[in-house]
């Protein structure tokens, strides 16, 4: 071998430098960078899982809400009838009297409902948008880089303008 130029030591320490190379880079790199991506996909786990619980929320809101709305239009209707019947009962004066009280019962029954609605919404977006910032907290504590970490404060902020909006 010697004859072709190939030394058998040289070659054997390159083996043995080779091996102890890939040992320290298994050691190393290898398990902690695993370590790493295995604590990211469950931490996208959490999140995605913290996102199903959210939207189911947010449906059952939306449910509660539309049961309110309903249940104060049977109110209001309800009401409405009530005062028809009074004002057919009584003399034209009396009439136009449960008209006027029957109307101003509707107007500040469509006003609370706006005023309710208005609040759950609040509500909601202000819960949404406090979740959405710690998930995104804790995401850009966990081992992404600067660069990243404003790309995605950058998206963050603007998906909460759009939500807001």
């Amino acid at each position: 071998m010697e004859q072709l130029g190939i030394n058998p030591l040289i070659i054997g320490i390159q083996m043995f430098n080779f091996i102890v190379l890939l040992y320290v880079m298994k050691r190393l790199l290898y398990r902690p960078l695993m370590d790493v991506l295995e604590k990211r996909q469950q931490q996208i786990a959490a999140s995605e899982e913290l996102r199903s619980e959210l939207n189911k929320e947010r449906d059952n809101l939306h449910k509660e809400r539309e049961q309110m709305v309903k249940e104060t239009r049977k109110q209001a209707e309800q009401m409405v009838i009530e005062a028809r019947q009074r004002g057919e009962k009584l003399a034209k004066q009396l009439e136009t009297d449960a008209q006027k009280h029957a109307e101003n019962l509707i107007v500040q029954g469509r006003k609370d409902l706006a005023l309710r609605e208005a609040e759950m919404w609040n509500q909601m977006r202000k819960e949404v948008k406090q979740v959405a910032i710690e998930v995104a907290e804790q995401v850009l504590k966990d081992g992404v880089t600067p660069d990243q970490q404003k790309q995605l404060a950058d998206q963050s902020v603007r998906r909460l303008k759009e939500y807001g909006s």
